[in-house]
């Protein structure tokens, strides 16, 4: 039997998920915004002060074929070689910005490390987590039509819709890509009827395009098709599920496009867009891409170490850039909060931010057809090389391969790990295109979601003799 204090942690840990999932709602639009504020940012204390508890639980377990907390503690160690080296060669470094760019790097591991550690009864957590990620779908639904479909109706503005996530629909579809995939899953399984499941999923799909977040929506399909085609499409009968749901996905998309449009959410764009690849070049990402080849070029110092971390493009540079007074409204509750730190200047900027990125306008094309996504000159797979250089990246990456290659070996020991590899398998593809986007890897809160999946393989499908020392 559990202890009192296992359950409290455990109960706290789940709260904490839930959180990140609905907090922003009540910290940004709702009448508790200004009293709860300060819990927006709650991951960024919660989860190091957990890690810091864990240590020692983690140092007693036994090893096993898990190599992350290897390769997060390599990553750290290359990005604090790379920021002391910019600080003796360059004079180019502030501390809180790399605090906060390791932070929103290792958040979402080093999370999944102190579950590791701490957690006892892990196989019952697991299908505990798997259970509130896959009920926190149907508190999107009730958000959806009690609040975003009629503020959406009445203003035909598409920011409207954004589920629990506040103002940012993006994370809202980020939230779906995990939701769907853990119900196409269960309907493989059986643990869901197939119609109930696609009344979801056409939903969902509805859902992702209402909030117009068009420059990710193929990622979105490409991740649910991937998965679906993956689990229905090897027989007879998996093959007429595997149509249904395409058929619904595509019938769906067409049949909203080809109604009559809401002006405001310009989709008419994106299709001149792809008729014009000429335009490609004169987008931000493009200029933003190029500009880091010559970053390298003029300095094959960079292509290794990076500029720094924090020093060039990354979340957490533009945490600390906000341009303008901090105090106005239109800049972002995280910059707001940085600007009060010690020995933080008024506005945060670097020689390469200058150089590289500063010049690269907003107001392009793109920008003037809607698409700030496609316009910004921001990606994670451009800030994390641009700052920590290729062997950064590749750190990166490769903690993110061991651990992934570890979950296949597991997704088929129980129906727990097997919904949540699928469901971590579609976040992690959706998640990686978008990072062409948007610094979506660095942002801590959604890393924490797709790390909570690996964690419920690694917990369902695991030796329970191998978890413990």
């Amino acid at each position: 039997m559990k202890s009192l204090h296992e359950r409290i942690y455990e109960n706290t840990i789940l709260i904490f998920i839930a959180w990140l999932v609905v907090g922003r709602f009540f910290t940004e639009r709702f009448v508790t915004r200004h009293v709860l504020k300060p819990f927006q940012f709650i991951d960024l204390v919660f989860v190091p002060f957990l890690f810091l508890l864990s240590i020692p639980y983690i140092m007693q377990m036994k090893s096993d074929r898990d190599k992350t907390g290897f390769f997060v503690f390599a990553s750290i160690l290359w990005f604090t070689i790379s920021a002391v080296l910019n600080y003796l060669f360059y004079s180019r470094l502030l501390v809180w910005a790399y605090l906060l760019f390791v932070i929103d790097v290792s958040l979402g591991p080093l999370f999944y490390l102190s579950l590791k550690g701490t957690i006892r009864d892990k196989k019952a957590f697991a299908q505990k987590l798997l259970n509130l990620l896959y009920y926190l779908g149907f508190v999107e639904i009730v958000f959806f039509f009690f609040f975003n479909l009629p503020e959406f109706i009445k203003t035909g503005n598409p920011d409207r819709v954004t589920g629990t996530f506040g103002w940012n629909g993006y994370q809202l579809t980020i939230f779906l890509v995990i939701w769907d995939a853990i119900i196409i899953a269960k309907m493989h399984k059986k643990h869901t009827k197939p119609v109930f499941a696609i009344l979801l999923l056409a939903w969902s799909v509805a859902v992702t395009y209402l909030a117009q977040f068009r420059a990710g929506l193929v990622f979105y399909f490409i991740a649910i098709g991937y998965i679906t085609y993956t689990l229905y499409g090897k027989n007879a009968t998996g093959k007429i599920k595997a149509l249904i749901l395409s058929s619904t996905f595509i019938l769906l998309f067409v049949g909203i496009y080809s109604s009559g449009k809401v002006p405001t959410m310009r989709w008419e764009d994106v299709m001149t867009f792809v008729t014009h690849p000429k335009y490609v070049l004169e987008t931000g990402k493009a200029k933003y891409a190029i500009g880091l080849l010559k970053m390298y070029r003029d300095n094959p110092f960079y292509a290794v170490f990076g500029g720094g971390p924090g020093n060039h493009s990354s979340r957490a540079f533009d945490t600390f850039a906000a341009k303008g007074n901090p105090r106005r409204k239109n800049v972002s509750g995280a910059s707001k909060l940085a600007h009060k730190l010690p020995f933080t200047p008024y506005k945060w900027t670097t020689d390469l931010s200058r150089k590289y990125t500063a010049k690269i306008t907003y107001f392009t094309i793109m920008y003037n057809w809607g698409s700030g996504t496609i316009a910004a000159p921001r990606a994670s797979w451009i800030s994390i090389p641009a700052e920590t250089g290729i062997i950064g990246l590749f750190l990166v990456l490769l903690m993110y391969f061991n651990v992934l290659k570890l979950q296949k070996s597991l997704k088929d020991n129980n129906d727990t790990a097997f919904t949540a590899y699928y469901a971590g398998i579609a976040a992690t593809i959706y998640i990686f295109f978008l990072g062409s986007l948007n610094n979506w890897w660095e942002t801590g809160r959604i890393m924490i979601l797709l790390w909570t999946l690996y964690y419920i393989v690694w917990a369902a499908g695991g030796n329970q003799k191998e978890h413990e020392k």
